[in-house]
């Protein structure tokens, strides 16, 4: 028995101590000391955050989560709570005055490939009509408005022709003061209305991946 344990510990390559008491085997390991770990040194870097020029004061609806959608349902919403089936999905957050849009949202494997939409509705709560003016907008897809690519560090881009994603040639386009002509130029809401400001197909199927996105 002992003589069996003994060539276990061999094959192991571990030293060991093998003592035999009433029969038992006891393994024994030499005690080694390890060395105390140092403490981790701490590092402190003092840095300036500044706040993006132009966003301090416009209120910004920024719709991107969840980035990637499968099914149907509300993504964001500023509505009124009252009387709504999921009261805790709407802010209740009136904009008044200029505001700006961002939605960004992939359809990413959606069951039986179906095709789903991204829409942006708007209500008006008050008592009276507003009147909506919509200064620039642009969207744009994946596939097959902005494919991803890899693009030069830096470039010029004299003509709007330099993008990589969905995401740059739009703001590309809003910077620019562009409003695509599929937008409405001005909406006029009476009290107590909705009005549909986007309504964009996100189309996967006969991708090579099943994933689309929308911005």
């Amino acid at each position: 028995m002992i003589q069996k344990y003994n060539l276990f510990s061999r094959i192991a390559g571990i030293s060991t101590i093998a003592l035999a008491v009433s029969g038992l085997l006891y393994v024994k390991k030499p005690v080694q000391s390890i060395p105390a770990k140092p403490a981790p040194a701490e590092i402190v870097e003092v840095t300036e955050v500044r706040s993006l020029p132009g966003l301090d004061n416009i209120p910004l609806f920024n719709s991107d989560s969840p980035e990637w959608v499968k099914k149907e349902g509300i993504l964001l919403s500023t509505f009124p709570p009252d009387g709504k089936k999921v009261p805790a999905a709407h802010l209740n957050f009136p904009f008044e005055g200029q505001f700006n849009l961002f939605a960004h949202h992939f359809s990413h494997t959606p069951a039986n490939l179906r095709r789903l939409y991204i829409g942006a509705f708007l209500y008006n709560h008050s008592s009276e009509p507003v009147t909506v003016e919509v200064l620039q907008a642009a969207s744009y897809m994946r596939e097959p408005d902005a494919p991803f690519k890899q693009k030069p560090a830096q470039s010029e881009n004299q003509n709007s022709e330099v993008y990589s994603g969905p995401g740059i040639r739009a703001v590309d386009r809003v910077l620019r003061g562009i409003r695509q002509p599929d937008f409405p130029e001005k909406l006029v809401i009476a009290p107590g209305e909705t009005a549909m400001l986007m309504n964009r197909p996100i189309p996967v199927r006969g991708l090579e991946k099943p994933i689309q996105v929308q911005m």
